[in-house]
């Protein structure tokens, strides 16, 4: 047991006095009588109720005595070993947003209010990543600030981890576990023997009908006439049970480049595209157009950051002997707008600041940078190719739906002499000879690669339009101009309210109600006086009765 004010139980000296008081005994008084005879009558009767009479005596004192400690002790404000603790799981998803999360709040303050001083409260939030808002606290300040700050997020409510969470907080304080949501929850998302209470703040029937945005991405597409030019793709949701009309805006850069009409069907979704040329701050907006009012606000708009496309730094790698084929390649880089081109000859190294490196010559392409392999095949990425001739390099098929060959034509192709290779695990064959594949593309980020086998000396290949535009392509899909770029976006169970069937509901809480604060100091005080009543009535009774 632990003291607030343990200096205060200097007091405890007052029993010193309270001991002399009863061991000291009044004087005796002579009373005279004119008779003895009364006397003798009243003698025997006296006589038998003395050891009672002692014995009372006694118990006034102990009851004194200990009255006296016991306030004392109260004074001292003992904390005892235990505490009135809650341990309180707040879903924060994108549901809650709006009136259930403020009647939860509301709701977690006035029962925090009705723990009382001794009590000790803990917050998690359930949010995409549970954390804990708020470690085991007396109520005060420090806990209105944390119910205060609670706020929804454009996400989805990890429950289970949340509940693992407070259990393990509960395990070291004895607490018991509150769930506040806006749907009930399975019974089985506690590991522990006794299942947490939950109180479940849902929307009236007129409150149910919302429209929001659940998807917001951008990319490339396949028949797009540059590298600058992307496509925005934004799906849009309801919660409503016929369909809705709504209104959706698209502004890149602050400037509007979308503003539609979209109709969503009823408990479904729509998705919309918009083409794109520059480079910006990208946010989509929905609002009803029908005049039936929105539940949710936060699943109205979603944005991401449109990068601009600039041509990359490129480490070209060849041999003096390459002539032809090194003039030609050159010539596409330039043409696809590269400027910033450094050549590394056979025995130099890569500059370190190269993004994309093109390589020519057989060896080891330089790690960590994006490759394009010309008629070269580095051991590192498992290709077994084989040379072949004429009879073999006619042009069998094409990926013509893959952004790398978006404006390539390749009909009437004349190569004298190209290599194939089977593609490894985890790439994809873009371009197709008689052989076998000759244009393949793998990886992923700095590991990214394209291989071509056709030979730029024995083709015309690099006398066709076509290849500064494939070159230009290769160049925009390994340093990233092809990738797809996705906005954080509410998740569609959260815009639309579904819930999972609930098989086994858990224990809704009661709303709090007034307690008596049954601390340790306030028991020992009623204790106190409670003695120091007794002794008063062991010490006056035969006062009284008389």
């Amino acid at each position: 047991m632990s003291l607030v004010a343990p200096v205060l139980l200097a007091a405890l000296g007052l029993l010193v006095p309270v001991l002399i008081a009863f061991l000291v005994r009044r004087q005796r008084q002579i009373v005279r009588v004119p008779s003895t005879a009364v006397w003798r009558l009243g003698a025997r009767s006296v006589a038998k109720n003395r050891r009672i009479r002692d014995v009372r005596r006694l118990l006034a004192l102990l009851a004194c005595l200990f009255g006296v400690a016991a306030l004392v002790v109260a004074a001292a404000r003992p904390t005892g070993t235990r505490s009135d603790a809650t341990v309180y799981v707040v879903d924060v998803s994108a549901s809650m947003s709006g009136a259930p999360l403020r009647e939860a709040r509301a709701w977690l303050a006035r029962d925090v209010a009705g723990r009382g001083p001794n009590a000790r409260v803990a917050i998690v939030l359930a949010g995409a990543e549970p954390r804990v808002a708020l470690s085991p606290s007396a109520p005060g300040p420090r806990v209105d600030e944390a119910i205060a700050a609670i706020a929804a997020e454009a996400d989805v409510a990890s429950m289970d981890e949340a509940v693992a969470i407070a259990e393990g907080l509960a395990t070291a304080t004895g607490a018991r576990i509150v769930v506040l949501t806006d749907s009930a929850i399975e019974s089985d998302v506690s590991r522990e023997a006794s299942k947490p209470e939950q109180r479940v703040f849902g929307r009236r029937e007129g409150e149910r009908d919302n429209l929001g945005v659940v998807g917001l991405f951008t990319r490339t597409p396949p028949d797009a006439r540059d590298d600058e030019e992307r496509e925005a793709s934004v799906t849009l949701a309801t919660s409503s049970s016929v369909a809705r009309r709504a209104r959706l805006v698209v502004t890149l850069a602050g400037r509007t480049v979308a503003d539609r009409r979209v109709e969503v069907p009823a408990r479904g979704e729509a998705n919309e595209r918009v083409l794109l040329r520059g480079a910006g701050r990208l946010v989509a907006r929905v609002e009803p157009a029908d005049g039936v009012r929105d539940a949710l606000a936060i699943d109205d708009e979603a944005s991401l950051e449109e990068a601009a496309r600039r041509p990359p730094r490129v480490a070209f790698l060849h041999d003096e002997g390459d002539g032809a084929a090194a003039f030609f390649v050159e010539k596409a880089l330039r043409a696809a707008g590269v400027t910033e081109l450094t050549e590394v000859a056979q025995g130099d190294r890569a500059p370190s600041d190269a993004e994309i490196a093109v390589v020519l010559r057989e060896g080891v392409r330089p790690p960590g940078v994006p490759a394009f392999l010309i008629g070269v095949e580095p051991k590192d990425l498992g290709l077994e190719a084989r040379v072949v001739g004429r009879g073999e390099t006619r042009l069998r098929s094409m990926a013509v739906e893959d952004p790398i060959l978006r404006g390539v034509a390749l009909d009437e192709l004349t190569a004298l002499r190209a290599k194939v290779a089977p593609a490894p695990d985890g790439a994809r064959t873009l371009v197709d000879l008689d052989a076998g594949p000759t244009l393949i593309a793998g990886g992923a980020g700095t590991s990214a690669w394209v291989w071509l086998g056709i030979d730029p000396e024995a083709s015309d290949l690099v006398l066709r339009v076509a290849f500064p535009v494939l070159v230009g392509n290769v160049l925009g899909h390994l340093g990233g101009a092809s990738q797809i770029v996705a906005a954080k976006t509410a998740p569609r169970a959260e815009v639309t309210f579904e819930s999972p069937e609930v098989i086994t509901p858990l224990r809704a809480a009661t709303e709090p109600r007034w307690r008596f604060p049954a601390g340790p100091a306030t028991a020992l005080a009623f204790a106190g006086a409670f003695l120091l009543a007794l002794e008063a009535w062991l010490t006056f009774r035969k006062r009284w009765a008389t």
